[in-house]
């Protein structure tokens, strides 16, 4: 099997401890995130078993136990977690070029609905077993994934604004694609650069400070 993205953020870490990207993660925590993944978009979440995991990451189960605690359920937190740093990583670079917040807000939006789009297992999730991953995105559980964007949104936005602000923007994203990763359909193709220009134009209003108020 290869190895195939997903959207993943950790509620064990979304509060406490500074998040890191994709980058800072450890190798072997990545290499059983992105072999439980894997699995999980090849057959199931309910059909992956750990030894799956422990096969497709090159690596023993007690291994996963040390690494990631709590089984299966673990393993989904974890690999929630792992995919939104994967998610932010992209944004990171689309935004590269962008002169305005506008602009990069608009790049943002259109590069974390394309990301997720593309993700195999996460669609497999949402059409089989939304029951697993929908929790991550709705009502209380929402809130781990706002405050992990919310602590990478300087990274994104925080040269055009304060990091108030930027915090402000990377929230406005999460809810926005995230909205529309729960409802799809309608008028409006997130994956659509210019569709995504027209939606910040009209609904994200900000009046960008300088980030030098920061200091």
């Amino acid at each position: 099997m290869t190895s195939v993205k997903v959207l993943e953020p950790n509620n064990s870490t979304a509060v406490g401890a500074p998040a890191g990207t994709l980058s800072e993660a450890s190798d072997l925590t990545v290499r059983i995130c992105q072999a439980f993944i894997t699995c999980v978009a090849g057959k199931g979440l309910r059909a992956t078993s750990i030894d799956d995991v422990a096969r497709e990451a090159c690596c023993g189960r007690a291994t996963i136990y040390r690494v990631i605690p709590g089984g299966r359920e673990g393993l989904l937190i974890a690999a929630v977690d792992h995919s939104l740093s994967v998610v932010v990583d992209a944004c990171a670079a689309a935004v590269h070029g962008s002169t305005t917040i506008h602009e990069a807000v608009a790049r943002s939006v259109r590069e974390a609905a394309s990301t997720l789009a593309d993700s195999v297992a996460l669609q497999r999730l949402l059409a089989e077993e939304p029951g697993a991953i929908l929790p991550f995105l709705s009502f209380d559980g929402l809130t781990p994934v706002l405050h992990r964007v919310a602590q990478w949104s300087p990274m994104l936005f925080g040269r055009f604004v304060t990091d108030a602000q930027a915090g402000d923007a990377g929230e406005w994203v999460a809810r926005v694609v995230l909205g529309h990763l729960r409802t799809p359909g309608g008028p409006i193709d997130l994956t659509d650069l210019d569709h995504c220009r027209r939606l910040v134009d009209t609904f994200f209003i900000i009046t960008p400070e300088s980030p030098h108020t920061n200091l």
